[in-house]
């Protein structure tokens, strides 16, 4: 199985084969398309045995014997199309310790597990939702910052003072925060310094 895209060998991630001739050096493949394929293994080296593969790898290929085996992982989507990649057999193998009963099997395989896509929600303007309820932007802003400022900060006449390193400062942030004479003389959340 070649395990990776190589536009001048003509094969892609999945393409399976059968080992024509090897050497140290290269490869011949005859593909399952009837391509032979030779290249130098220091060019391309991303090939594996192919007798097993996943079900994404295995999504688009057909083959005259399938073998699959079931895990609690798999649904409805996965179990159909591992069970239609085969031609002429496909056996389908299980292990008691994930299935307990022949119930539980056909109940895994046949859920249906389909995932959401961002297509499938409204894309929602939050500005406008609260338009539609008669909230402007200007109160919306207002209202966090009322929930997320501590109440002592909100009373604060902005500007407020950036230091109290001198005494036109301090006397403005006391005016502001109206702290003259208390402990922290005025800038919020800060104590004596």
């Amino acid at each position: 199985m070649f395990l990776q895209n190589e536009r001048g060998l003509g094969v892609k991630n999945g393409t399976l084969g059968t080992i024509e001739h090897v050497s140290a050096q290269s490869m011949t493949v005859q593909t399952d398309d009837g391509r032979s394929v030779h290249f130098d293994l220091r060019d391309y080296s991303r090939i594996d045995h192919g007798y097993a593969a996943t079900i994404h790898k295995a999504q688009g290929m057909t083959v005259d014997r399938a073998h699959v085996l079931a895990t609690p992982g798999m649904d409805v989507h996965g179990s159909y199309v591992a069970l239609s990649r085969h031609r002429d057999d496909v056996d389908l193998h299980y292990g008691r310790d994930d299935f307990a009963s022949q119930d539980r099997l056909v109940r895994t395989l046949s859920r249906d597990r389909a995932k959401d896509m961002a297509s499938d929600y409204e894309r929602a303007d939050p500005v406008q939702s609260y338009v539609r309820r008669g909230i402007t932007f200007r109160e919306r802003v207002a209202a966090i910052v009322r929930r997320v400022v501590p109440e002592r900060v909100q009373h604060v006449r902005w500007p407020a003072p950036v230091c109290r390193s001198c005494a036109w400062h301090g006397q403005r942030a006391e005016a502001a925060t109206g702290s003259a004479g208390k402990e922290g003389g005025g800038r919020p959340g800060r104590g004596a310094a």
